[in-house]
């Protein structure tokens, strides 16, 4: 009975230890040798010789199998996304634009993916982090599709401190071929609104704010959904709305005036 007791006892505590150690082992699920950007903005707002690969990162939806991974497609195809780069302040705004002649993102690919490191040089998409899937040819929170134009323009605002992204896009060009290197993909701008402190204590201004047109919808709004990004365009008002900013403290008052609105 003694040496059934032990047997028994060694059978739980080995399948403790293969339960407790399953959480470790999904960490490194998809974990891949990713390419790591240095952030460092250029001296035109852009993130300084970011690195472009042909592929996309599959989205949850994706109806190939690539769901949660990346998928590799040629420089003669569509889609490019970018390596990991670390953005060291919550609260910055990163916009970049591409043509859409050749055409634009499904919800197949991410428009943007977190990734987190598991291991020295290895990264696998972080689930807790912002996983944003493409919307084909439309305006969102963050895409602002210009038909007229040809033109979609990405936007995104960081929510935590050192928070890891890799960027993408479709890879076409206005001339309608594709993006045939780094170069020729869209440049990641950089813009972080600051709070500047007065001559008078607990006063300032709050200075780079990054503006776009339309407006969000009222709760009390009859033409659109309640609390909805509306872009100018679509919504043919005179309207803008900013990008997101970070407020340092609670209880700060915000106040703004504009000039030449005809009311």
């Amino acid at each position: 009975m003694k040496h059934s007791t032990k047997r028994l006892l060694a059978v739980l505590l080995v399948l403790a230890m293969g339960i407790g150690m399953v959480p470790f082992a999904a960490l490194s699920v998809g974990a891949e040798d990713a390419p790591v950007a240095t952030f460092e903005v250029d001296a035109d707002g852009s993130i300084k010789d970011l690195e472009w690969y042909a592929g996309y990162v599959g989205s949850p939806t994706n109806q190939y199998g690539n769901q949660w991974k990346t998928h590799g497609t040629g420089w003669d195809n569509s889609y490019r996304y970018s390596e990991v780069v670390t953005i060291p302040k919550a609260g910055t705004t990163l916009l970049w634009t591409e043509s859409t002649v050749k055409g634009s993102m499904s919800d197949n690919a991410m428009l943007l993916s977190s990734w987190k490191e598991v291991a020295e040089g290895e990264w696998a998409i972080d689930y807790a982090g912002t996983n944003l899937a493409a919307v084909k040819a439309a305006t969102n929170e963050n895409q602002l599709y210009d038909e007229g134009a040809a033109v979609m323009t990405y936007v995104y605002t960081t929510t935590r401190d050192n928070e890891s992204v890799r960027f993408s896009c479709y890879g076409g060009k206005a001339d309608n071929t594709f993006a045939a290197d780094s170069s020729e993909c869209p440049k990641v701008y950089v813009y972080n609104a600051t709070f500047t402190e007065g001559a008078n204590a607990g006063e300032g201004t709050v200075e780079g704010i990054l503006w776009r047109s339309g407006f969000v919808t009222s709760y009390t709004n009859d033409y659109y959904a309640v609390n909805a990004v509306i872009d100018q365009g679509a919504a043919g008002t005179d309207y803008n709305l900013s990008m997101p900013i970070l407020v340092p403290k609670a209880g700060t008052t915000i106040s703004y005036t504009e000039n030449g609105s005809a009311f």
